[in-house]
């Protein structure tokens, strides 16, 4: 057990857009530094008329695990009307900690991936706030 507290060294932010022509192979969001990180939350928006349903994944450096899937709504945070999710939401993941975040181990990635090919020229674009340790 840790006998001094850890904290996030500084923020680091970091974004990813997966497009229709990613299909549904998995793009890299954040890679954790060699203490770990922890993710505080993912601010989502699509351009999509069409709900998106997003695949969260974790790579621990061999091996890709689905942790979960996430609906983003259509035109969430670009259309005016419709706000931008937090993709770390409880009720979808309701694994996370209170508050929350997502803790990832060293050197860890954290993935997102369309589970169908989104609609012709759309898009999903994903910024995550955190920090290393």
């Amino acid at each position: 057990m840790a006998t001094t507290p850890v904290f996030q060294a500084g923020p680091k932010n970091a974004h990813v857009i997966v497009a229709d022509t990613d299909t549904t192979v998995a793009q890299t969001l954040q890679t954790a530094g060699a203490s770990g990180a922890l993710i505080d939350s993912i601010a989502v928006t699509s351009d999509d008329t069409s709900a998106a349903v997003i695949n969260v994944i974790v790579n621990d450096g061999s091996t890709d695990y689905q942790i979960g899937q996430v609906t983003i709504a259509a035109g969430a945070g670009t259309d005016g009307t419709t706000a931008a999710q937090n993709l770390l939401s409880s009720v979808s993941l309701p694994f996370l900690q209170t508050g929350g975040g997502l803790a990832l181990g060293p050197n860890a990635v954290l993935k997102v991936a369309a589970n169908a090919t989104l609609t012709a020229a759309k898009s999903v674009t994903f910024t995550a706030i955190g920090g290393d340790y």
